[in-house]
């Protein structure tokens, strides 16, 4: 696992479109998104983005099985190095059911609205 930088433009851009996300121009680089890809699952990415007011929303969450729980985490790590452990995490994958109830397995996070959310911190004590 390791955090995507410019030079992985393609490959995000490749990985996002997979799931019918149209990358465009954006770069991990400059567009304050933080996103992790496993090298060793082609599919594997998740890719977190700040709001306004400094609560993180996963936008993309997908691969093999294998990949999640570790994406997740080093998506955690990275918010930590950032000093941005306390932060909430938030997502909707109440499309995805199957994906929704093994993160929530993983993590036991709570309800906020229509979204899950946890702390880098928490994710960090429990992966």
């Amino acid at each position: 696992m390791r955090e995507a930088t410019e030079k992985d433009d393609n490959d995000v851009s490749r990985r996002l479109q997979a799931v019918g996300f149209d990358y465009g121009d954006a770069s991990p680089a400059t567009d304050n998104a933080i996103t992790i890809i496993d090298e060793a699952d082609p599919t594997a990415i998740i890719r977190a983005q700040p709001d306004a007011d400094g609560r993180w929303y996963v936008q993309h969450l997908q691969g093999r099985a294998r990949s999640l729980a570790p994406l997740i985490k080093a998506l955690a790590q990275a918010l930590a190095i950032r000093g941005l452990q306390a932060r909430t995490v938030r997502w909707d994958l109440s499309r995805r059911p199957a994906l929704d109830d093994y993160v929530n397995h993983l993590l036991t996070p709570r309800t906020a609205g229509p979204y899950t959310e946890y702390t880098p911190a928490e994710a960090l004590t429990k992966l």
